[in-house]
């Protein structure tokens, strides 16, 4: 039996310096999620290049600075209910995005505001963005990969 295999996928947990998460609406279902998707070809081995590669085409616009490593894996659903694998990122951002054609909306959403998440990658995220300082600063041991 071969064993099995996921897709791995990135999101981006981004804090402006209010102290809220960037949100992006998809245009197809409606759904709120994180900034980011999946890797392409190629992509394996620079990972903070292929979110940076996912963040330009989707908030294009914004200043990202993010940690250099991902904060944590996840299990996430697919929007087509396949299992995969996510990476979450931490990082910053300012700025007004001009959103890819596959989203509608954005919005800097608080930790209020996050009672009811709607996309999966969200609730699955939920957990540990409750868990860890939504600060816009990056401080301590680890550095930080910049976009502008």
């Amino acid at each position: 039996m071969h064993p099995q295999r996921f897709p791995l996928t990135q999101k981006a947990k981004l804090v402006d310096p209010k102290g809220r998460v960037l949100l992006l609406r998809d245009a197809a279902t409606g759904t709120w999620d994180l900034p980011g998707g999946r890797l392409d070809p190629g992509e394996l081995y620079d990972l903070g290049a292929a979110l940076r590669r996912e963040l330009d085409e989707e908030i294009a616009g914004v200043a990202v600075t993010l940690r250099d490593a991902p904060e944590a894996l996840l299990p996430h659903t697919m929007a087509d209910g396949s299992e995969a694998l996510m990476l979450l990122w931490q990082g910053r951002a300012e700025g007004l995005p001009t959103l890819s054609p596959e989203h509608n909306a954005w919005t800097w959403w608080t930790r209020e505001s996050l009672v009811a998440p709607e996309a999966p990658a969200l609730r699955a995220a939920l957990g540990l963005m409750n868990a860890t300082p939504w600060h816009y600063g990056i401080s301590g041991t680890r550095g930080a990969i910049g976009r502008t």
